[in-house]
């Protein structure tokens, strides 16, 4: 009840847009009452109270590093370079990778940004697959999208394209069923799952890009969960 009371008087102050004084007066007045819950219920916590109180400390610590991390990696994502000027300069470069039969699937969160999953794999073999679709997923604020609005198309050239895929928060994207949708759209393309190659993403805080802004150790920690999500 007490975190509900300190999250009511953020929502009273940011969102509702209260003034000053109306939120720190019904603020007060409900961390009156709450604040005295909480004091009669502090002697339970050597009798077993603790085992909660350390779950929730342990829950809250996962949390907000998996958020500060996701924040942390995003907007080093968005210094990245523009996909339209790497694909322009890696394939009209002197020495232009490779195109290898079949299609690449590069998901991701950011619009317009190249994918790490695609430098790497220009830089350490040489090769780009003849047909490279990159998603850019994006949460809207309402439950649901409607299908008219969700998806928007942009043809880079050179047999690349850009997706940008919108859904509500209570959506769940199906990405093999959404590339069957787009059988015919993208030039003579056709969706095969057997030529098909999913380059997934993952989320990382590399080691000091943080540049003070989370410590060390929830570095690790974020590293560790991202990992075992991918």
């Amino acid at each position: 009840m007490l975190v509900t009371t300190i999250q009511m008087a953020s929502v009273t102050r940011n969102v509702w847009r209260w003034s000053a004084a109306r939120a720190a007066l019904v603020g007060v007045l409900v961390l009156i009452v709450v604040l005295t819950l909480v004091a009669a219920n502090i002697p339970k916590i050597p009798g077993g109270g603790w085992f909660p109180v350390s779950v929730g400390l342990v829950l809250f610590v996962l949390m907000s590093t998996w958020n500060r991390g996701r924040e942390l990696a995003a907007s080093h994502a968005k210094r990245s370079e523009p996909l339209d000027a790497f694909l322009r300069d890696t394939l009209n470069s002197e020495t232009p990778p490779a195109r290898v039969r079949g299609t690449a699937v590069y998901p991701g969160n950011q619009v317009g940004m190249t994918p790490a999953a695609l430098k790497s794999n220009v830089r350490h073999n040489g090769v780009m697959h003849e047909t490279a679709i990159f998603f850019a997923n994006v949460s809207e604020s309402a439950p649901r999208i409607d299908e008219e609005t969700r998806i928007e198309t942009r043809d880079l050239g050179n047999g690349c394209y850009e997706i940008i895929a919108r859904h509500g928060f209570v959506e769940r994207m199906n990405l093999p069923k959404l590339l069957e949708s787009l059988s015919g759209e993208l030039g003579a393309w056709r969706y095969d799952p057997a030529h098909t190659t999913f380059f997934l993403p993952r989320d990382e805080v590399v080691k000091g890009c943080a540049k003070g802004e989370m410590m060390r150790w929830r570095e690790r920690l974020f590293a560790m969960m991202s990992f075992h999500s991918a």
